[in-house]
Formats: C-alpha cells, sequence, structure tokens
C-alpha cells in the first residue's frame, strides 16, 4: 500500500470511474463525480471546518496533469502554512465574465479545429446565441440564465439547441478548470436539460454525429 504524498498514479487517474475522491496524499484528491467527470481538489481543515479548493479539470482538452495538479497543490499547501486562506486570495483576483472565458476558450480550441464551418458553428453559438450571458460574471450564471439561451433556440431548431447547449457547458468547465467557478454545471445534461429536451436521444441519434 502507498502511503503519504504521491499515492496515485497517471494510469490510476485516467482508469478511475468510481464517483468520490481518491487521495493523492497531503491534500491533494482527485474528484470523480456520478457523470464520470474528474477533477482535482485541494482539502484541508481550518478552525475546525472542512475547506475544499478546485485545482481544475483533470479529463479533457484542458485538464490539468497529474504533476501540475501536485505543482498547484503545493502552492496552495504553501499559502496555508504561511497563514493565508487560499480560497480568499482566489476571491480577490478580478472575476472574469461569460464572455471572456468563452473567448479564452474559443483560442484555445482553434487550433483543433480542421474547418473555418466548425470555428464559425463555435463563434455563432458563443458570441451570438449566448449573447445575454456576455456581461454576467462567469460564476454566476445559473441554471435559469442557461435554460433562457438554450431553451428558444431548441424550440425553434432541436439539432441547433442541441449543440448550443453542449458549448454553453463546455464554457462553464472551463472556467472551472481555471478555477473560476464551483459547484454543478448550470448547462448539464443529467439532472437538467436532459428532463428540458424530451426527445433529445431521438433527434441527436437520427440527425448528426458528435460535437466536434
Amino acid at each position: 500500500m502507498v502511503t503519504g504524498k504521491h499515492r496515485l498514479s497517471v494510469k490510476k487517474v485516467q482508469n478511475a470511474k468510481k464517483w468520490g475522491y481518491l487521495s493523492d496524499g497531503a491534500g491533494l484528491y482527485l474528484k470523480v463525480r456520478k457523470s464520470g467527470a474528474k477533477s482535482w481538489a485541494y482539502i484541508w481543515t481550518q478552525d475546525r471546518k472542512r475547506k475544499e479548493m478546485s485545482l481544475g479539470s483533470a479529463a479533457g482538452a484542458q485538464a490539468l496533469g497529474l504533476a501540475d495538479a501536485r505543482k498547484e497543490a503545493d502552492i496552495v499547501r504553501s499559502q496555508i502554512s504561511a497563514g493565508i486562506d487560499p480560497l480568499a486570495e482566489r476571491k480577490k483576483e478580478a472575476p472574469k465574465t461569460f464572455l471572456e472565458v468563452a473567448e479564452m476558450l474559443l483560442s484555445k480550441l482553434a487550433p483543433t479545429w480542421k474547418s473555418h464551418k466548425t470555428a464559425e458553428q463555435w463563434r455563432k453559438s458563443l458570441l451570438n446565441d449566448c449573447k445575454p450571458l456576455h456581461e454576467l460574471q462567469v460564476q454566476a450564471v445559473t441554471e435559469a440564465d442557461c435554460r433562457k439561451v438554450v431553451m428558444p433556440v431548441w424550440e425553434k431548431t432541436p439539432e441547433t439547441g442541441l449543440r448550443l447547449r453542449k458549448r454553453l457547458e463546455r464554457v462553464l468547465s472551463h472556467a472551472e478548470a481555471l478555477g473560476m467557478r464551483e459547484g454543478r454545471n448550470p448547462a448539464r445534461w443529467d439532472g437538467h436539460f436532459k428532463e428540458a429536451m424530451v426527445g433529445a436521444n431521438k433527434i441527436e441519434r437520427k440527425h448528426f454525429p458528435a460535437m466536434p
């Protein structure tokens, strides 16, 4: 049995599927959600209270690798040792708007797209269809905000509405990976839009392939 720091391996992180927390030691955890989404968390106790800080996503295009997650944990650990509250320090940073995060994601995804059409579709979804969200602080975006943007498009053109939801979810996941928001993704499928978009599975299977 591995004890102390560095209990996890890259392979263990990749293969983790059971929801819950896997400890790497010294406060760093791999957090696996019921949906299968993975993220890094640093957990500590201060004034007899449990505190948890997201360090970023552990899967996907913007994933934070195990080595980098350990570096982030070292920074948090040093802050705590110095009597600094990492969560309070993060809140001091200037909050980002939804538009700022969307533009950050677009710039990172651009090199991965094989056609101008894909870029145009993403830009239309995030810069045009999501315009009502642009000035909102990304951590303040709610489920109701997401429905107001997605559902009118879904009701008019279901296929486009489904793609819009996925892209919106991606922006908010990116914000979480960067430590800009925490909690459940308000654009998530399970437990939210799955119930609002009745019949979506049939439409997605019949009309278009997986989103690029």
